[in-house]
C-alpha cells in the first residue's frame, strides 16, 4: 500500500493536457516514468475482450467519433487517433510491457456491467506481470468482488455521483473490506465529510493541479493523483 502513498500519483499518465501528449496514451506513461511518478490510469473491455487503457464510453471527447467504446475490437484501436495526434488507445497489456515495474499503477477499472469478464481478464493478466498495482472502481461489486479474490490493494472511488450511497452503506457497513479511498476534491465541502478522517483508512485525493490545491487541502489526504 505505501507503494502509492510515497509520491504523487500522475492522472492518466503525465500528459499535457491533450495538446501533444494525451492522455492515457504509452507517451503519457513513458514521461511519467521518466519522473519516477506512479501512474493513474482506466481501463475497459472492448467487444473482443480486449482491456484498453481508455477514459470515456465513447469516443466523441477524444477522438470526434461518435462510436461507443465497448464496441471496438482490437484492429481498430491503431486506426483511431487520439485528440489529433500521432497516438492511439493502448492495450493494457502494452502499457504493462512499457512500465515494466518501473513505478507503480493505479488501475481504474471502468465496469458498468454486473458480469466479471474485465475483473477475471485483467487478474489473469496481472498475474505475468512484475510490478506493483493498486485497483480501484466506482462500481461497489467490482470492488468487492477484487477484494474476494485477489490480494491486490484496492480502493473505493468516491464522486459527487456516488457519495450518498458511499456514506450511507459502503463505508458503515464495508469500510473494513477496502484499503483506501480516492475521493474527489469537489466532496470537501461536503457535510458527510465529517464523518470520515485520514486515521479511519488512506485518502487519495483527486485530482488537484496545482501547489494552491495540493497546501490548501494537504490535511485531507495521504496523498493525490494530479495534473498539470
Amino acid at each position: 500500500m505505501k507503494e502509492i502513498l510515497n509520491k504523487p500519483i500522475a492522472h492518466r499518465g503525465l500528459h499535457d493536457g491533450n495538446t501533444s501528449i494525451p492522455e492515457n496514451t504509452l507517451v503519457a506513461f513513458e514521461k511519467a516514468i521518466e519522473k519516477k511518478y506512479p501512474i493513474e490510469l482506466d481501463i475497459q473491455i472492448i467487444k473482443d475482450g480486449t482491456l484498453v487503457v481508455f477514459h470515456d464510453t465513447n469516443l466523441i471527447r477524444s477522438c470526434n467519433k461518435k462510436i461507443r467504446t465497448e464496441t471496438l475490437v482490437y484492429s481498430d484501436l491503431k486506426e483511431i487517433s487520439i485528440f489529433n495526434t500521432q497516438y492511439t488507445i493502448p492495450t493494457l497489456r502494452e502499457v504493462l510491457e512499457l512500465v515494466k515495474g518501473e513505478v507503480p499503477i493505479l488501475i481504474d477499472i471502468k465496469n458498468y456491467s454486473i458480469h466479471k469478464e474485465l475483473e477475471k481478464t485483467l487478474v489473469t493478466m496481472l498475474k505475468e506481470y512484475n510490478g506493483y498495482v493498486a485497483l480501484q472502481s466506482f462500481n461497489p461489486f467490482t470492488v468487492r468482488w477484487l477484494k474476494a479474490h485477489t490480494k491486490y490493494s484496492t480502493g473505493y472511488l468516491v464522486s459527487r455521483y456516488n457519495y450518498l450511497h458511499f456514506f450511507n452503506h459502503f463505508l458503515m457497513n464495508e469500510k473494513n473490506s477496502i484499503d483506501f479511498l480516492a475521493i474527489d476534491k469537489k466532496l470537501l465541502s461536503s457535510k458527510y465529510f465529517t464523518r470520515l478522517s485520514k486515521k479511519d483508512i488512506p485518502i487519495l485525493l483527486w485530482t488537484l493541479t496545482g501547489d494552491k490545491e495540493k497546501n490548501g487541502f494537504k490535511n485531507y489526504y495521504d496523498n493525490y493523483i494530479f495534473e498539470s
